[in-house]
């Protein structure tokens, strides 16, 4: 589980305890969200769903599963115990893409590749390049992540960062 999300969860039960007066530098300060009356079952699904996400390979690599858990409870809380949480999680997944460990493995996977490579390229440029490229462009497109996608912006990746000039005249949006 994530070190945010966990740190959210002890800020709410450290604040349930301190609910003692505040100290004089505090008074002006705005009050603290108050969890006092959300049940413990909407703070243990988002939990679940923070780590479920952060135990699933593709999610992490994609998402901020800290922020998921924290906007999952966000819906629960404003929808309600109506409202299932397979609901919830499809309306969240656009949100907290996070495509930077995505990068990572774009790195890797363009490493193994090097013989490939056009000569004279300097493989850490151009696959830190490609990496880095390829995360904007996830969290760029939001695409529905699966291997199509993956080997789609995967291969765009490679070709922005080897040849601008192909890029652009493919009319590819080169992300900043």
């Amino acid at each position: 589980m994530g070190l945010y999300f966990k740190s959210i969860l002890i800020g709410f039960a450290i604040l349930a305890w301190c609910l003692a007066p505040a100290p004089l530098w505090a008074q002006n300060a705005p009050p603290p969200p108050s969890f006092a009356n959300v049940p413990d079952e909407y703070l243990q699904e988002a939990l679940e769903y923070s780590t479920f996400c952060e135990n699933n390979n593709l999610m992490r690599q994609y998402y901020d599963c800290d922020c998921l858990g924290v906007r999952f409870l966000d819906e629960r809380i404003k929808q309600g115990p109506t409202i299932s949480r397979d609901t919830i999680r499809f309306g969240l997944s656009n949100e907290c893409r996070d495509a930077t460990q995505a990068s990572g493995m774009a790195y890797t996977a363009c490493m193994k590749t090097t013989s490939t490579m056009s000569p004279g390229t300097d493989p850490e440029k151009y696959c830190e390049c490609v990496g880095n490229t390829y995360s904007k462009l996830i969290d760029r497109d939001k695409p529905s992540i699966g291997s199509n996608v993956i080997v789609e912006f995967s291969s765009r990746a490679r070709i922005m960062c080897e040849d601008p000039d192909l890029a652009r005249s493919l009319k590819m949006q080169i992300p900043k």
